[in-house]
């Protein structure tokens, strides 16, 4: 498929799902695409964590073969798949071989059931629109040979599709907190540095004391128990900076 062939296909296939009011159309428009380069099955999710109750309404949408389905949901493979984890940071596609090798202590389960269902490698695309948490598309095939081209197209069509996605299903929204004060973030950034109160107090020139009391408060508005589990919430909720 030549560029200008690709990019007319791609325009044609976003046009079709944003015409389309139910998702599993909205998904089965992209898998028919996306099946014009070699792909068999497709997958569309959240890279929220499914144990957190705020989660629940996380887009989880595929054409993968449902033994494979029930078998990952089965053994909770979200938590040590290669290809989420990867997704978490990249901000392009890639291929999943990529991730099985980043993520070597991870991938021999992953891998060798995948290609039970005879998918060798695959493609996933990271999708993070700002409303909610990051997502991705990922496609599976028995052999994955791309033009730099279509490749870009296929990202395309599949970052369109994951926005079609979450308008129909909604945001996984995280629980809303309220603002920390300058200072209370001052404070956290220095938590999540590693810092003790003490260090803190020496670099702000405030007392350990009024350190405690800003982390009391931090912690009321986190409904955190801890430091670590305040430093989390932050970074999720894109309070502090990393």
């Amino acid at each position: 498929m030549d560029s200008g062939d690709a990019i007319t296909k791609a325009v044609a296939v976003i046009d079709a799902m944003e015409a389309r009011v139910d998702a599993r159309s909205v998904i089965n428009i992209f898998a028919d695409f996306a099946s014009r380069f070699g792909f068999t099955s497709v997958a569309a999710g959240q890279l929220a964590n499914p144990a957190s109750s705020q989660d629940a309404a996380a887009i989880r949408l595929s054409t993968w073969p449902k033994a494979w389905a029930d078998y990952w949901v089965e053994n909770r493979l979200f938590y040590s798949d290669p290809i989420a984890k990867m997704a978490a940071f990249h901000h392009r596609s890639f291929q999943w071989r990529d991730a099985f090798w980043r993520f070597q202590r991870f991938s021999k389960p992953h891998d060798d059931t995948l290609k039970e269902f005879g998918f060798t490698n695959g493609l996933a695309v990271p999708v993070n629109t700002g409303d909610g948490p990051p997502g991705c598309i990922s496609l599976g095939c028995e052999r994955l040979d791309l033009a730099p081209s279509e490749q870009a197209m296929i990202e395309l069509a599949a970052i369109h599709c994951y926005v079609k996605l979450e308008k129909l299903y909604g945001v996984a929204m995280p629980f809303l907190v309220r603002d920390l004060t300058q200072r209370e973030s001052e404070i956290l950034h220095y938590v999540a540095a590693g810092k003790t109160n003490w260090e803190i107090g020496q670099i702000l020139s405030i007392s350990e004391y009024h350190v405690r009391d800003c982390l009391k408060n931090v912690f009321k508005k986190l409904n955190a128990v801890s430091r670590a589990q305040a430093v989390a919430t932050a970074i999720r909720e894109k309070l502090i900076f990393i």
